[in-house]
């Protein structure tokens, strides 16, 4: 999604702490292992949301330096004129509906009622 410096495990107290907001999905994930990728000198403190709007709230406080999770909260607060910076997609198609092989779910009319 964007270049993040990301620490090693064992930090120290003068580490750059990068504070990194994602939902709490399975395709938010992605955060908690941005550590073990990171040089030394940096850690990552991930934070968990309920929502893209908590997320997005959380970014343009401060809370968190980064957010990942889906467009629609970052587009309507940019309508608004909140600052806010879209840098990339992190996920594509991170949802799906799933059923049953056996279900008389075929399609997504199938869904209705």
């Amino acid at each position: 999604m964007m270049p993040l410096l990301l620490a090693t495990p064992q930090a120290q107290a003068d580490d750059k702490v990068l504070r990194v907001g994602t939902l709490k999905l399975i395709h938010g994930i992605t955060p908690y292992f941005y550590e073990k990728f990171a040089p030394p000198g940096y850690k990552v403190e991930v934070v968990p949301f309920e929502s893209p709007t908590d997320g997005k709230n959380a970014v343009l406080t401060g809370t968190v330096d980064t957010c990942i999770h889906g467009i629609a909260a970052f587009l309507l607060g940019a309508a608004a004129g909140e600052p806010v910076v879209i840098v990339a997609a992190a996920t594509n198609r991170g949802m799906a509906i799933v059923a049953d092989a056996k279900s008389d779910i075929k399609t997504i009319k199938d869904l209705k009622g």
